[in-house]
């Protein structure tokens, strides 16, 4: 990165041209954006960010969205330092977890609805050796998608 962007959102890198998000991640010494990659010009690139495509990652195998990609979403889209991102995103992860420790409901409305599941305690099998083995009470997260998501998706 040059020094005259230290600290820059992704939207203030991608207009001076310090990085092209078709060339995140991709091999170093080969040459134009990687096979099945949408973005072929800087045009495409902020034609790809107004639609809130991001993820750096859609050219690897996984597909996933990773925590570093949210929180580059949250800068650029906010225009916020990454830090204040960081921190924010990470704040409203702590608080989430907090009420699901506490047994409480966490309902985002129009994205849906984070649970405690209590599982009992159990016999299960060691697949290796067979044996029978105790398996202890747990608590497990669940989610349940809104109806905004479930429409976005279909």
């Amino acid at each position: 990165m040059q020094s005259g962007h230290r600290g820059a959102g992704l939207s203030a890198r991608l207009s001076s041209g310090v990085i092209h998000p078709a060339r995140r991640g991709h091999r170093e010494g080969s040459t134009g954006p990687p096979p099945g990659c949408p973005v072929a010009t800087l045009a495409d690139s902020f034609a790809l960010l107004g639609k809130g495509w991001y993820s750096g990652r859609y050219w690897e195998d996984s597909k996933a969205m990773t925590k570093a990609d949210l929180i580059e979403a949250v800068a650029a889209k906010m225009d916020l330092p990454k830090a204040m991102a960081e921190r924010t995103v990470n704040l409203i992860f702590d608080d989430i977890t907090s009420a699901l420790q506490n047994g409480d409901k966490v309902n985002v409305s129009g994205f849906g609805t984070f649970t405690v599941s209590d599982r009992k305690a159990r016999q299960g099998r060691n697949p290796k050796t067979g044996e029978t083995i105790d398996i202890p009470a747990s608590r497990a997260a669940k989610f349940k998608p809104g109806k905004g998501l479930k429409d976005a998706l279909n």
